[in-house]
């Protein structure tokens, strides 16, 4: 055989074989499989989820405009959703320390970062009563008794008007700023080394690399630490209720701790508009943040 046909054979029994037939059926028990999982996470999401808020929006719909109009016309109802608002809009600043933290540990050394992520992330264990309890009496107003106050030298009324915000949010950031952290910083480990070193490489500025590599690779993780201390917010009750004094709780309580108080004499109907009123604030500011997630 000439050495051009020798060249040709070798190309030929090299050339991969396609088959144009149509696949066998035989992958298809593995997805009925998944589609029968996928169905029965649907099945729950529906059971858990979207039937009790469903019935709760019949119930409150039953008397009408009405029903809403009642529920506004209770006395504390539009503090506490004020207060629901301040702290649903707290959360994205938790987020953020736990973000700037997890970046200024990226260059701390093995031992150091463990002992950070320990401290930051314990507080999350504590249940909020205890939280609260502590906080509380860490700012009480008497020397004495209020660790802050011995130190300032003055009797300082953290615990009221105005002051038992900022008492309230520092217990909360205390608690859920590690969970963040913990979250940014396995987000961080993730990044795309050598996508970020070629950017650079090719003179990619900061911002760009910031805006078109690092802000869609730390999407996920963002969007998950910022849906963990929502809901956190949105459920926060045993931290107000523990500290803050009972005058000022009509003032910090939120949703949550409003229909805790007043959820007998509402009765059915206000009571499942508040119950709807409240699960439209929490998705007013969850679905931003999902919604951003997909178009990432």
């Amino acid at each position: 055989m000439s050495d051009p046909d020798r060249s040709h054979a070798l190309l030929f029994e090299a050339a991969p074989y396609h088959d144009g037939r149509p696949q066998s059926g035989w992958r298809w028990p593995g997805r009925r499989r998944a589609a029968a999982y996928l169905l029965l996470a649907v099945l729950l999401t529906a059971g858990l989820l979207l039937v009790p808020l469903g019935s709760t929006l019949v119930i409150s719909l039953r008397g009408g405009e009405s029903t809403y109009a009642e529920l506004w016309r209770q006395g504390q109802f539009g503090q506490a959703l004020l207060a629901s608002v301040i702290w649903l809009a707290f959360a994205p600043a938790v987020c953020a320390v736990g973000a700037v933290l997890a970046w200024l540990a990226r260059a701390a050394p093995d031992r150091l970062r463990v002992v950070l992520r320990i401290a930051l992330v314990l507080p999350a264990v504590v249940s909020p009563m205890t939280t609260g309890v502590v906080f509380r009496l860490l700012f009480d107003a008497h020397p004495e008794r209020g660790t802050v106050n011995a130190l300032l030298g003055g009797g300082v009324a953290f615990l009221g008007p105005g002051w038992v915000w900022l008492v309230l949010f520092l217990a909360f950031a205390w608690q859920w700023t590690g969970v963040a952290f913990l979250l940014f910083q396995g987000g961080m480990a993730r990044l795309p080394r050598d996508l970020l070193r070629m950017a650079r490489a090719y003179g990619v500025s900061r911002a760009g690399r910031l805006w078109a590599i690092v802000v869609p690779a730390m999407a996920p993780a963002a969007t998950l630490a910022y849906l963990i201390v929502l809901v956190a917010a949105a459920r926060v009750f045993d931290l107000v209720l523990a500290g803050a004094p009972g005058s000022m709780l009509s003032d910090v309580g939120g949703l949550g701790l409003y229909w805790w108080l007043h959820n007998v004499d509402l009765g059915d109907g206000p009571a499942a508009a508040l119950a709807v009123v409240m699960s439209a604030v929490v998705a007013a500011f969850a679905l931003p943040a999902l919604f951003g997630l997909r178009r990432g």
